[in-house]
């Protein structure tokens, strides 16, 4: 989802094959308890006073696009789709991982494409699968999505003197999806008719399901997007479109990576610089509140990549913005010069600590074993070291890398500290 990017509909996952997403907090009773009316209106349907009413009416709307149907689905794009997806996914309650759906599409091609078929010719998305969806679409990569705002700010600072990016917090972002805003996006973008009323059915009265202890609680879900379902990211997506898609003032560019929403802002003067981005903030919030998504201002990060834009006043939903010295950005620490001299101390910290957290757990069953140190850090440590290294290994502090990796090759071999670098790796 770097930048962002219209939905492919022929590239959406089949619809079996789900597992049940991981839940937060459990519901109190067997039974999800059941929210009283007043706080079901307020929580799904209450209106902003200085909200145009006619456009949450709009968006409300349930027609069904003027659309053609989409095509069925054939039998080896079924088969394509299964095997793109992993078997080591924890299934949901019927047990089935999708090596065992690619066999049975495979020993019966028939029978799992007639039944998607069917479902898709009946906009029909059956209650039992509604208990048992989970899963991952494969997105764009961070590291890409990084690159393409580093880009962006490397030309915003050689064009203009000020440049400035903001970190917005989306409030539960997946948790609070409004589905009426799905169907008005769906209905925007010429969504096929078949799908459209196969995805309507889709959110119709979908459960979340918890067995613990002994007992089962079920809740009923209302809105939201599920993370890690296989449908989510598609879903949320859609609805992020609109706001990516808005026309905002010149000098400002958004981006998004599922819910981190990234807006940078360009300018010649202050002044411009905290009409732009004040303007396009007010946008911004005025769109979340439409589709019922509220921005956190207290949770939101502004950081200036040039010295003068310090000193602009940036406002969001009456809430002053302060400047911080660095953000994070999926996972990177984004620093005022760009150096990342503070992503590799973080990183370099992390990788230890897990590192002794796994070597204390190891010792009292199998021992800290020089294998088995080994096998720490190559599955472990140099993942986490090396995420999104693309991006900042050209600028990296790599006398502290070395270091930290000459200490894990001591241990390996169970070396003199006053080996020789040579002798160790």
């Amino acid at each position: 989802m770097s930048g962002h990017s219209r939905t492919d509909f022929s590239k959406m996952p089949p619809l079996g094959a789900h597992q049940l997403p991981p839940i937060g907090a459990p519901p109190t009773p067997q039974t999800a308890r059941r929210l009283p009316k007043h706080s079901l209106i307020t929580s799904t349907l209450m209106l902003h006073r200085h909200l145009n009413a006619t456009s949450r009416a709009q968006i409300r709307n349930d027609d069904p696009p003027q659309s053609h149907d989409d095509p069925s689905l054939t039998q080896e794009k079924v088969l394509e789709c299964l095997k793109q997806m992993s078997p080591k996914k924890v299934p949901g309650l019927d047990n089935f991982t999708s090596d065992i759906c690619l066999q049975l599409a495979t020993d019966y091609p028939r029978l799992l494409t007639d039944i998607l078929n069917r479902c898709l010719t009946l906009q029909h998305f059956h209650d039992q699968w509604k208990t048992t969806y989970s899963g991952f679409r494969e997105q764009t990569s961070t590291c890409e999505a990084i690159n393409t705002v580093l880009k962006i700010i490397k030309l915003a600072k050689s064009e203009k003197p000020l440049s400035i990016a903001i970190s917005l917090d989306i409030k539960a972002a997946f948790d609070n999806a409004w589905w009426p805003a799905l169907f008005h996006r769906l209905r925007h973008i010429q969504c096929p008719n078949n799908i459209f009323g196969l995805i309507q059915d889709y959110v119709r009265d979908p459960e979340v399901i918890l067995d613990h202890a002994r007992r089962r609680v079920t809740k009923t879900m209302s809105k939201g997007c599920i993370q890690g379902s296989t449908c989510g990211p598609v879903l949320w997506s859609i609805i992020l479109d609109e706001l990516l898609d808005a026309r905002l003032p010149a000098g400002c560019h958004i981006q998004a990576f599922a819910d981190d929403v990234l807006l940078v802002v360009t300018a010649a003067s202050v002044g411009e610089l905290e009409s732009a981005a004040n303007l396009a903030l007010h946008h911004i919030v005025e769109w979340g509140r439409r589709v019922k998504l509220a921005f956190g201002p207290t949770k939101t990060k502004l950081i200036a990549f040039t010295p003068k834009a310090n000193v602009a006043s940036i406002n969001m939903d009456g809430h002053r913005l302060s400047f911080v010295p660095e953000v994070k950005l999926l996972g990177v620490i984004l620093e005022e010069k760009l150096n990342f001299g503070k992503h590799v101390k973080h990183v370099i910290k992390k990788a230890v600590r897990i590192f002794n957290t796994l070597c204390m757990y190891s010792r009292p069953t199998w021992g800290a074993h020089p294998e088995n140190i080994s096998t720490i850090y190559h599955q472990v440590i140099v993942p986490t070291i090396t995420y999104a290294a693309g991006i900042w290994l050209h600028v990296a502090q790599k006398r502290a890398l070395g270091s930290m990796q000459r200490g894990f090759a001591i241990k390996a071999i169970r070396g003199f500290r006053t080996s020789q670098d040579y002798s160790l790796f």
